[in-house]
């Protein structure tokens, strides 16, 4: 069943309110309504009531639609409001636009309102979704990044350009790099102090192999650090993909097994 809509009518004239509700119900709208003409009940109803769409008159006796609009916008950021007039000259329709009205219906043009109306509502339901979808975004990036410097391995991770995407603190502090002296540049100038890509003489690229298989790799492999001392790595790489399957970076994980090396 289609949820019911509620809809704030800031109206003085009753018979405007009832010409507006004839309107929104010929066009096949399940909602309800309330009529208010003060700041005082605009206000409580609101809060109160919960609308999901403003309709305001512009000029009232003791209340403007600028002003109601103003309050809106400010207090209740996620209510639309559409402002239904008798007449509105293009400079106030303009000014009412740029404040941050989601349409505006004159009252001699009044067969436009109930499209005017799904509309708005299904412009402020995309709009929502968009922000909903973008904190949602923001929130698994968090987890990502704590998940991420909780890692006692150094962690790196690379594009299919080997350019390092993203690092974890345990790799910053390892290497005693910044963050802004590796994201961007190419792994194998950071890790393996080379000027271009492990060739087939050193093994072939383990990374290249994980992009074209999309299977994860494991292998031993000798760095040398700025100081020109080599040391041994324990290295695992695992493919991260898209919606398709498509492999579009890689998680590199390595330990330090200098020690265990030297001691076999």
């Amino acid at each position: 069943m289609e949820k019911q809509l509620r809809f704030l009518l800031l109206e003085d004239l009753a018979t405007d309110a009832e010409l507006i509700v004839d309107e929104l119900e010929m066009a096949g709208l399940n909602f309800a309504f309330k009529r208010v003409e003060t700041e005082e009940d605009f206000i409580h109803e609101l809060q109160h009531f919960m609308p999901d769409l403003v309709l305001s008159d512009y000029s009232l006796p003791t209340f403007n639609g600028m002003e109601a609009l103003k309050l809106v916008k400010k207090r209740f950021p996620n209510i639309p409001v559409t402002m239904v007039t008798a007449s509105i000259n293009e400079e106030t329709a303009v000014a009412c636009m740029r404040a941050g009205a989601a349409d505006y219906i004159l009252k001699d043009k009044m067969k436009r309102l109930g499209l005017a109306v799904r509309t708005v509502l299904e412009n402020q339901r995309t709009k929502l979704q968009k922000k909903q979808a973008e904190l949602a975004l923001k929130e698994s990036e968090r987890y990502y990044r704590a998940l991420l410097n909780q890692m006692h391995e150094n962690v790196i991770v690379i594009d299919k350009d080997y350019h390092i995407l993203d690092v974890n603190n345990s790799y910053l502090k390892q290497s005693n790099y910044e963050r802004k002296d590796v994201i961007g540049r190419f792994c194998y100038a950071i890790s393996c102090r080379r000027q271009a890509p492990c060739d087939e003489g050193c093994g072939g690229c383990a990374l290249k192999k994980v992009f074209k298989t999309g299977k994860p790799a494991t292998f031993q492999h000798q760095r040398q650090n700025e100081n020109g001392d080599k040391t041994w790595h324990n290295i695992s790489m695992s493919p991260m993909t898209d919606a398709d399957g498509a492999v579009i970076s890689v998680i590199e994980s390595s330990i330090e097994v200098t020690e265990l090396m030297q001691a076999q």
